[in-house]
């Protein structure tokens, strides 16, 4: 994830799932309009803004976490959401084979041994 994805995932979800201007998530954050805007940009953007911003998505029964992952889709924030569920199970068959892949060369390098 790099910051300019990580800037238009910010403003995609304001737009399309809060369904909110860049004046009204200031208010709901009780921060400034133009911090939304500077994180959209992709310039300047503060790790607090993202902080604050995260919480808010918490506070509000979504799925905060998948808004790091890459390449990031709307649909992995709403919860019970089957795309979320099925990234999630997807992410762990990988997880799971690299780990036995990796347990399985420290094992024959421990036969060399």
């Amino acid at each position: 994830m790099t910051i300019d994805k990580l800037s238009k995932a910010v403003k995609d979800i304001r737009e399309n799932l809060l369904k909110m201007t860049q004046q009204e998530l200031a208010k709901e954050m009780n921060t400034q309009q133009n911090m939304v805007s500077r994180f959209e940009k992709g310039s300047k953007g503060t790790i607090q803004f993202f902080i604050d911003f995260t919480n808010l998505l918490k506070k509000k029964g979504y799925n905060h976490h998948m808004i790091l992952v890459d390449p990031f889709d709307i649909e992995y924030m709403i919860k019970d959401n089957a795309n979320s569920k099925e990234y999630l199970k997807n992410s762990i068959s990988y997880m799971q084979e690299n780990i036995n892949e990796d347990l399985n060369k420290i094992k024959e390098r421990i036969d060399l041994l």
